[in-house]
């Protein structure tokens, strides 16, 4: 029996939330958190699709296509998104340090914070545990005190906790780094998408995308694959960019802004071990010194045609 598309749909997708689900999770994001935030993305998906067959946009199309509840789609339609939503993990930790940053029983001198101890070691005494104590009963103060050394907001030194305030904070090159990431692999899955709706109609891709894949190779030669994509890549790239800016200056003055169009092309190199699973390797099955043959995959078009 064949999969269906909403299966094969669902599945694939999951595959590419893995490496963001990542990245969430690495950045203090739970599951709740991103839900709710979802929900968002899911009515704006529903729109569009409703705008582009031209029906009528009403809370109950909406919520019939979405999938979300007509009431959070009145609330939703009436505001900018959902209500905010706190990570209670990641907003206790950072009201944990809040308060270490601004009570004044947890300040020295100079008004900075002080090196707490880990636990109270007599009634009264001013420590870690009592400061997290003081913001909330609902999680261990050893959670917390996790949760800041993984946010590098913290740090232990013997029994003494340090605060490290920046550590809540984003630097500009981090936040750098997420909006190109969003842009490229954002444009990257809105061509990708093109080309599965095209595919229920028509044979022909509307957008160029084809990668190549090689296995079995070692860390070296994985490495010389990164220098000559690079290479190969920033050359192709700088024709591109050259075509575009002169049509660009070309066009500027004459073309109206409702028609005009943005273009996004873009390369990427990644290398990873090769997963093993376990049933691969067994008794029967004794590990040789041999390495494996490179396999390679490629899409419909060789790179050497693609480049010429």
């Amino acid at each position: 029996m064949h999969e269906s598309r909403s299966d094969i749909a669902l599945r694939e997708a999951l595959r590419l939330m893995q490496p963001i689900a990542h990245v969430l999770v690495a950045n203090g994001v739970t599951y709740p958190q991103f839900v709710r935030a979802l929900k968002t993305t899911f009515l704006r998906a529903a729109h569009a699709e409703l705008q582009s067959a031209d029906a009528p946009i009403t809370d109950s199309a909406l919520s019939l296509l979405s999938g979300v509840h007509r009431k959070d789609v009145r609330v939703m339609r009436s505001s900018d998104g959902p209500p905010p939503s706190r990570n209670r993990a990641l907003s206790l930790a950072a009201d944990v340090a809040r308060r270490w940053m601004r009570a004044p029983e947890y300040l020295d001198a100079q008004g900075a914070p002080r090196v707490l101890p880990l636990r109270t070691r007599q009634p009264g005494e001013t420590s870690f545990e009592a400061l997290v104590q003081s913001v909330s009963k609902d999680f261990h103060a050893r959670s917390v005190l996790d949760e800041l050394l993984r946010l590098e907001a913290a740090y232990v030194e013997g029994d003494h906790v340090h605060l490290r305030a920046e550590g809540l904070g984003s630097s500009d090159r981090f936040a750098t780094i997420a909006e190109a990431f969003a842009a490229n692999a954002g444009d990257h899955l809105a061509a990708g998408a093109a080309n599965l709706r095209a595919s229920s109609h028509t044979e022909t891709q509307p957008f160029f995308d084809q990668a190549i894949a090689v296995e079995g190779l070692s860390v070296h030669s994985s490495s010389v694959l990164q220098t000559l994509a690079r290479e190969a890549c920033s050359s192709a790239l700088e024709r591109v960019e050259a075509e575009g800016r002169t049509r660009q200056s070309q066009e500027a003055q004459g073309l109206p802004r409702e028609i005009a169009m943005r273009v996004r092309v873009g390369t990427y190199f990644y290398a990873e071990p090769v997963k093993v699973t376990p049933h691969v390797i067994t008794s029967a099955q004794p590990v040789t010194g041999t390495s494996p043959a490179a396999s390679t995959s490629r899409s419909e078009e060789s790179l050497a045609a693609a480049s010429k």
